[in-house]
């Protein structure tokens, strides 16, 4: 996904949902709303990961997976 002043779909989403129909839209989901919490995440920060500035309101220590979370090797 690319995120600048407005949020769009990729070529690649946009084929997997052509692709897998309906059976895409909870993968989509779980996409777009990661996507909104880390662009809450910024906004509430003042700056981008990494990204030092004096405007920069607090400082985030990553991400925690939540309960039901599997990692990349399919671990929970």
């Amino acid at each position: 996904m690319t995120c600048s002043d407005h949020c769009t779909l990729s070529g690649e989403s946009v084929g997997q949902i052509i692709a897998q129909g309906m059976d895409y839209i909870p993968e989509m989901t779980r996409t777009l709303i990661n996507l909104a919490m880390r662009i809450g995440r910024q906004t509430y920060l003042g700056a981008s990961p990494y990204e030092r500035t004096p405007e920069r309101r607090d400082y985030a220590n990553g991400y925690r997976q939540g309960e039901d979370s599997e990692d990349a090797n399919g671990y929970q």
